[in-house]
């Protein structure tokens, strides 16, 4: 289940940083930074996250990695949703967004070490 969550998240992921400036056109442009700068502080954040990952997952062991893994993942789904339902974004409603995109690879990785 684990490795087909995270094959099917790093199709979405790539997907996004494709799709999104021509398909969320609207709340890109709302968005007080321009898209390849956000497209390039997503992916600059994700490097040192995924690498502090690691800490927790040893010290929490297997059960403990997996229930912050699924936590991650539904905070991050739920911020995503709620910041996509935004018509003005500000600095909140982008980082918003880049969190909820970026914390159900967090938990999967969090999951996956555990």
């Amino acid at each position: 289940v684990l490795c087909f969550a995270y094959i099917t998240l790093n199709f979405v992921e790539y997907g996004l940083a494709y799709g999104e400036p021509r398909i969320l056109r609207e709340a890109v442009s709302n968005n007080p930074m321009p898209g390849a700068w956000q497209l390039f502080t997503k992916h600059m954040g994700s490097v040192p996250v995924r690498i502090v990952v690691v800490l927790p997952a040893v010290w929490l062991g297997p059960k403990g990695s997996m229930v912050l893994g699924f936590s991650f993942m539904s905070i991050g789904l739920l911020l995503f949703v709620w910041a996509a339902s935004k018509s003005q974004w500000t600095a909140g409603t982008a980082s918003a967004y880049y969190f909820g995109q970026a914390l159900p690879g967090v938990g999967l990785i969090q999951a996956w070490i555990g």
